[in-house]
């Protein structure tokens, strides 16, 4: 059984110490946010990247994804091609409540440091997990320019 992708793709956003910018949306203009391909905020040159999502609460098929244990942050030099991939698991990150629900329940927010990024375009990817080891589609890619 596979997760609904959506509940990940269109909330992922990649932001900087400096600056937010949402990654909303199934695409999108190239206003330079990550939907749009561009850099995203902040001092270039700080050498990593935080990822902000909202966690799914449901699977493709409607029911509630009450298990969800992981989170498979991937990335690499190239769009699509992420050959560097970091698991984490859900009990190991703080969740923020959102302040918005479901029928499935409450609506968090997790985020995650990703570190030691070489002067280069990154590009990003999560994936949710849940306990029995199914994985979600890719949400949507953000990019972070590191000069």
């Amino acid at each position: 059984m596979r997760f609904v992708p959506q509940k990940l793709r269109y909330t992922m956003m990649l932001v900087s110490m400096s600056a937010v910018l949402a990654a909303c949306g199934g695409g999108g203009g190239s206003s330079g946010g990550p939907s749009g391909g561009g850099p995203v905020g902040g001092t270039p040159d700080e050498g990593y990247a935080i990822l902000s999502w909202e966690a799914p609460v449901t699977r493709e098929d409607g029911s509630c994804l009450d298990d969800l244990a992981a989170y498979r942050i991937s990335y690499g030099l190239a769009p699509g091609t992420y050959d560097k991939t970091e698991t984490v698991s859900v009990e190991d990150m703080s969740a923020v409540d959102t302040g918005r629900s479901t029928d499935c329940g409450k609506i968090k927010s997790y985020s995650y440091v990703v570190e030691d990024l070489g002067t280069a375009s990154w590009y990003f990817a999560v994936q949710a997990v849940d306990s029995a080891g199914n994985v979600s589609d890719y949400s949507n890619e953000a990019i972070r320019t590191i000069q």
